[in-house]
């Protein structure tokens, strides 16, 4: 069984990393909105990253899905859940 649940739910009092701006994008000024669907597994580890919308660039895409597979973890559930996050990536001048 797999429940869908909202990010700001899940991610309540965890310590989860923003994907960092890649320098080269900013360097570039690159800019755009990533949204991806996040599958997690019930021990909390993430089991797949879905890009749902394009921000246009792939190093900002790849940046988010990078993030989220390697440095994001929640707390264990007693099914699969799938949650939904939008990035925005965007310079300041």
């Amino acid at each position: 069984k797999t429940i869908i649940k909202t990010y700001k739910e899940l991610s309540k009092g965890l310590n989860l990393t923003e994907p960092p701006y890649p320098k080269s994008a900013i360097k570039w000024g690159k800019e755009g909105t990533v949204e991806v669907e996040i599958h997690i597994n019930k021990n909390g580890t993430i089991n797949q990253v879905i890009l749902l919308k394009t921000s246009g660039h792939k190093i900002l895409d790849n940046q988010c899905i990078k993030t989220i597979k390697k440095r994001w973890k929640f707390s264990k559930q007693p099914y699969e859940i799938i949650t939904k996050r939008v990035f925005i990536f965007k310079l300041t001048s």
